[in-house]
């Protein structure tokens, strides 16, 4: 994962679960796993449950003179 191939975001990612008195191999373990078992299916299941198109908003930002006409 991203999350751990660097350095610092190791370090802080240990040091907050030693805070709160977690198994950092356990943790990695479980967010694997759990990573794994997506699926479009579900990823797409999760986006119909929390995101309401109504209340969505897109910005896009760019150099209109740049933009390709449709």
């Amino acid at each position: 994962m991203q999350e751990r191939a660097q350095d610092g975001n190791l370090a802080g990612k240990w040091t907050g679960l030693m805070f709160h008195q977690r198994d950092f191999t356990g943790w990695v373990a479980n967010f694997d796993k759990a990573t794994a078992a997506v699926t479009p299916a579900s990823a797409l299941a999760a986006a119909r449950k929390y995101f309401d198109p109504a209340k969505l908003t897109i910005a896009i930002g760019a150099d209109p003179g740049k933009l390709s006409k449709p």
